[in-house]
């Protein structure tokens, strides 16, 4: 309840910050990738997305933007879409830091070949719900994976590395890359791509990471866990603010974070210039001093600040 009513305040706030982050910062997250595939390639989107969700984590995300840009790049000097990519070491050199070459990559690629992904997920949202649609999802891709391997055993190795990327259907964990990616696809508002028009946006769920988490716990001096049942309560918070739209905030609040605004130490946090420090109760306000005399040089400067600041944060003192 004190997070609804600090957010509520902060509806101002989040809507301009929504448009900036939306414009500015689109290259900090995976979905960059995931749009100049749409506009390159367009077949199967839904699948790259997937692919590209299940992959953003533990990763530089400019580095991992990188590696699905050559991917990208490779296919469409060839004509071909994602689920014609045999290997994606012809693109790249590496694909991911726990799976350099690539094996999850290519076994998701055999498995959405064989399934229809569009078709699965609309019989799981009309049968189960949101919810249902990504455990479901989960569970089918954990079938097929078994699936390729049913004429041998599969080794300990493969199955552990599968499910590093792939979390089980039964986890109560944020599942936080399923919930990006269907933000990613059923979301009608830019960023989002608005591919899956039979979901209805307004059941969506919070992509809850450590990030969002911890934006979150520090607005209201409470420790947020990382939990399916935060996911849940966080949407819900969510949905009493913006209705029809309880997933509109994700994207402008994970900036935050992502952008080092609100670090994992708090001595280290760039309150200063952070859109919601007026609302948090673990803010730790500073002074932007440009010490400079006023002189041309100095009025540039200071011309530069206020123009490129993406935060439209003023200077506090001149000397």
């Amino acid at each position: 309840e004190k997070l609804r009513r600090r957010l509520s305040r902060a509806r101002s706030e989040l809507d301009n910050l929504y448009y900036k982050a939306a414009y500015w910062h689109l290259t900090s997250s995976m979905l960059k990738v995931v749009k100049d595939y749409h506009q390159k390639i367009k077949e199967d989107t839904d699948c790259f997305a997937l692919i590209a969700a299940l992959h953003d984590f533990q990763m530089p995300v400019p580095r991992l933007i990188n590696t699905f840009e050559d991917i990208v790049n490779y296919l469409q000097e060839r004509g071909i879409s994602i689920l014609e990519l045999e290997d994606p070491l012809k693109a790249v050199g590496s694909v991911h830091r726990f799976d350099r070459e690539g094996r999850v990559f290519k076994w998701l690629i055999k498995i959405l070949n064989n399934i229809d992904l569009r078709q699965e997920a609309e019989r799981l949202y009309r049968e189960k719900g949101v919810e249902g649609l990504i455990r479901g999802i989960l569970a089918t891709l954990h079938t097929s994976f078994k699936d390729l391997f049913s004429k041998r055993a599969i080794s300990p190795k493969n199955e552990d590395l599968f499910k590093r990327f792939v979390p089980s259907p039964n986890s109560m964990s944020t599942l936080k890359r399923m919930c990006l990616f269907l933000r990613w696809v059923a979301r009608r508002e830019y960023p989002d791509l608005g591919l899956w028009k039979f979901i209805n946006q307004s059941e969506l769920l919070i992509p809850l990471d450590a990030g969002i988490a911890r934006v979150l716990g520090r607005i209201i001096s409470e420790r947020i866990p990382q939990s399916w049942k935060a996911v849940v309560s966080l949407t819900s918070v969510f949905k009493s603010i913006e209705s029809s739209d309880p997933v509109r905030y994700d994207f402008p609040i994970s900036r935050i974070a992502i952008l080092g605004l609100c670090k994992p130490r708090l001595e280290q946090c760039n309150c200063y210039v952070c859109p919601l420090s007026i609302h948090c109760d673990s803010s730790q306000p500073k002074e932007v001093i440009l010490r400079e005399r006023k002189t041309p040089e100095h009025n540039k400067i200071l011309e530069y600040f206020v123009r490129w600041n993406p935060w439209r944060t003023s200077c506090t003192s001149e000397y």
